[in-house]
């Protein structure tokens, strides 16, 4: 190890150290990791512990560490280095791998929406998606509201929601405690329109249709990972 490496390492050292109880060990082990010393993975690292002491922002800390102790645990190190070497490839943007996903971390509010990100990576390195989907996905997450979850589950477990039409099987909102059973509001289905997540279909300009809003391929994706269904 030179010289700058050394000190690049004591600086890193005492950083783990100032953040500590907000889950920087983690990131910390990732770091001294021997399997993953080589690989950039621990670059990441490095870099994460920058942003965390430049910005002194524990609300951040928390949700990169929430994020890479999922990863960590859903990956096998080569998985890991097989991953960054996939994504590296793609030159849709000029960041790092790192950085990118700093980035959407960064804009996504709360660690539950760390641990939906952690699991679409984990499935990006299992291949069961690709990277097209993933992008997508994490922009679905960092965009949508938490609230309107339930509303994708509706719409897959009682079809369709037709616009203008009574529809018996779908009980009103106000006499039932389960979002799932209920009439989506008309809020949330825009919200998750922006998202990505659902559409509306059918609509014509000369009425030779009833539009009804569905989930999209993307929404399908992200019910079939159940990311809905994370907690935190």
């Amino acid at each position: 190890m030179n010289h700058s490496e050394e000190r690049e390492r004591e600086a890193t050292a005492s950083i783990v150290d100032d953040v500590g109880d907000i889950g920087s060990r983690i990131i910390g082990g990732l770091i001294d990791s021997e399997p993953l010393k080589d690989i950039p993975f621990a670059k990441w690292g490095v870099s994460i512990l920058r942003i965390v002491e430049s910005v002194r922002d524990r609300l951040l800390a928390r949700r990169i560490s929430t994020f890479m102790h999922a990863v960590k645990g859903g990956l096998e190190p080569w998985e890991v280095k097989d991953t960054i070497s996939r994504l590296e490839i793609n030159r849709h943007y000029s960041e790092s791998v790192g950085e990118h996903l700093l980035e959407r971390l960064e804009r996504m509010d709360g660690s539950r929406k760390a641990l939906m990100a952690g699991a679409v990576l984990i499935s990006f390195g299992k291949k069961v998606i690709n990277d097209d989907t993933l992008y997508r996905l994490l922009h679905a997450i960092e965009a949508m509201h938490l609230l309107d979850a339930p509303t994708l589950r509706n719409l897959v477990e009682e079809g369709p929601y037709i616009v203008g039409v009574k529809q018996p099987t779908r009980r009103d909102a106000s006499t039932t405690y389960s979002a799932r059973k209920s009439t989506p509001r008309q809020e949330s289905l825009q919200s998750l329109s922006a998202s990505s997540l659902v559409a509306l279909q059918g609509s014509s300009a000369i009425g030779d249709s009833i539009p009804s809003w569905d989930l999209t391929d993307l929404g399908r994706k992200f019910l079939e990972l159940r990311l809905d269904l994370i907690e935190y």
